[in-house]
């Protein structure tokens, strides 16, 4: 059976990032707050996560007993970024499967929303140095190097 909702009805949560940004090749918690802007008192509200790569998830599934009208609570999904991701905004989706006092079962719309990958700590070459001044200090070691070999044949 479509445990959807008619069209016209308004889905029954908004939701809220608290937290939501991991680093390249770390992981973090992504904290939603989820409010129940329905008038009726909503029960087994099940969340699903799902992301796409680079983000990654072991932990895609948050689970709220009750929320009453108004009421909101904290979910929270364990999320990774891949080593090599680009700082910037990627998408994730979380959807709710729930029960109405009448005993139906429905399930929500999807909601998009962005996890910010940061860049990646001690950024990524010759033991923390960032590409920029690893190269800087490989071309002055081979100057100094080829300033021994000219001064050295002088002799």
């Amino acid at each position: 059976p479509d445990r959807r909702r008619p069209a016209l009805e308004r889905d029954p949560f908004a939701l809220e990032r608290r937290t939501a940004t991991v680093r390249a090749g770390g992981s973090d918690r992504l904290v939603l707050v989820v409010t129940n802007v329905d008038d009726e008192r909503l029960t087994d509200v099940s969340a699903k996560l799902f992301v796409d790569d680079p983000i990654a998830t072991g932990d895609d599934e948050a689970f709220v007993g009750a929320l009453a009208p108004g009421e909101s609570a904290e979910i929270g999904f364990e999320v990774s970024a891949a080593g090599g991701a680009f700082p910037k905004a990627y998408p994730v989706s979380v959807d709710f499967e729930y029960d109405r006092p009448d005993g139906r079962t429905e399930l929500s719309d999807t909601y998009r929303l962005p996890v910010e990958v940061t860049e990646r700590r001690g950024g990524g070459f010759a033991g923390g140095l960032s590409v920029g001044p690893a190269l800087l200090v490989a071309a002055g070691a081979a100057l100094a190097l080829g300033a021994v070999a000219v001064l050295g044949r002088r002799d």
